[in-house]
């Protein structure tokens, strides 16, 4: 074989990733988008207020609008839930209708809630019915809650100071030494809420 007739011989590339060559790659297109401090677009703290997030309730009625319709109209408001995940509760519907509650309409009290009213006149928000009752009635079934919230905690002082507590020694919580430890003590002070 000649010189001439010999076959040209390649560079073989060992094995693993190419290495990195040192010219940078140029873009094939111009970018779309500019950044933060291109010159066409103005500072973006330029007039901005921050504002934190602040959770609204959906169910939240206008504070003074309650104690309107309290002093003017003599009813007070409470939403019942009548369903849940698409379950119908009727139950509790009539559990509250037999304690006086009505539902509340388009047009009740003045039109003052008409704002907060569905295609049917009602008054709903996910599966709750906004009821009222007069305050009278409300606050003869506030002075009853109370009422049965002493008495438990009196049920609770008698049972303790007569039986006992049921812990494990010996003689029990029902001997005479350990109920005559059996004490609550509590102070109360006098705490005036505004309306």
């Amino acid at each position: 074989m000649t010189d001439e007739q010999q076959p040209e011989t390649t560079t073989k590339r060992g094995p693993g990733r190419p290495k990195k060559s040192n010219a940078k790659r140029q873009p094939q297109r111009q970018p779309v988008h500019q950044g933060r401090n291109g010159d066409d677009e103005s500072d973006v703290l330029q007039n901005f207020e921050y504002r934190p997030f602040e959770a609204q309730d959906a169910l939240a009625i206008d504070f003074d609008t309650v104690l309107s319709i309290e002093r003017e109209w003599g009813y007070s408001l409470l939403w019942v839930m009548f369903e849940c995940c698409g379950k119908p509760f009727p139950d509790r519907i009539n559990w509250r209708r037999r304690n006086h509650y009505a539902e509340v309409k388009k047009g009740n009290f003045g039109g003052t809630l008409d704002h907060l009213c569905d295609k049917d006149g009602r008054i709903t928000k996910e599966g709750l019915v906004l009821m009222a009752r007069p305050i009278e009635i409300q606050r003869m079934a506030q002075a009853h809650e109370e009422k049965q919230a002493k008495d438990a905690i009196e049920r609770m002082k008698a049972a303790h100071a007569e039986e006992g507590v049921d812990v494990s020694m010996p003689g029990g919580g029902k001997h005479p030494g350990a109920r005559a430890k059996n004490m609550h003590r509590q102070t109360f002070e006098p705490v005036k809420i505004p309306d």
